[in-house]
Order: structure tokens, then sequence, then C-alpha cells
């Protein structure tokens, strides 16, 4: 298997089974990501399948548990089959928490306030 650079969208292969699984989650990465109108608050423990919906977006911050356990610094993202996807997106990429009302900038594979949004 083989993935893009930035987001690490699957490649589709010639012969792979089941090719619409890798598209649909590509495109549901894709969707989340380009203009999603910000993340969730940071949380060390993810929340329960319960109450997240599909496309929802968190930092995952140092030192998570569960889920998020060994994905610090990454984004992590609910997918459609009810489970995490987690990019590990370059330094220098913006992201805003709207729970927070603050902009985030990933440097040197941390997320750093870099402004406080208005109200």
């Amino acid at each position: 298997m083989s993935f893009t650079n930035r987001l690490k969208l699957q490649y589709i292969e010639q012969h792979q089974v089941a090719k619409e699984i890798s598209i649909n989650e590509n495109l549901t990465i894709i969707d989340t990501i380009m203009l999603s109108g910000g993340v969730r608050s940071r949380l060390i423990i993810p929340p329960t399948t319960n109450n997240v919906a599909t496309g929802d977006m968190y930092i995952v911050p140092k030192s998570s548990y569960d889920e998020f356990k060994g994905q610090d610094g990454k984004i992590a993202i609910f997918m459609p089959n009810k489970t995490w996807h987690f990019i590990d997106v370059n330094n220098g990429t913006i992201m805003s928490v709207l729970d927070e009302n603050k902009i985030y900038i990933k440097k040197n594979s941390e997320w750093k306030v870099l402004m406080s949004m208005p109200t």
C-alpha cells in the first residue's frame, strides 16, 4: 500500500479489492480537512462513538489514552465506519479550534496557539 505525502490518502492500486472503501475514506478525509470550519477541543481521551459524528476532528494532545494513545500531535478524524483515522500534518499547518475560539499552528511537531478568534 502507498499513500500521498501530505494527507496520507491511500492510493488505489491496479488490482485492489474493494476500491470503493479506499475512495470513500479518502473523500471523508478531504471533506473534513478542506474548509471544515475547525476542529473540536484537544481531548486526551477520545469521545465515545455515541458522542461523535462522522467527520468530527480533534487535535490529539500529548499523553492521550485509548484510541488516541501514541497519536500525539496528529489530527484525529472520526470516519463513517466508526473508527478514527489519524493524519500527521506538516509543520506550518493551521487549524481552528472552534470550541476554544483559537487558531493553532503546528510548529516543531507541536500545536501552538497562533491567535484568538474574534467573538
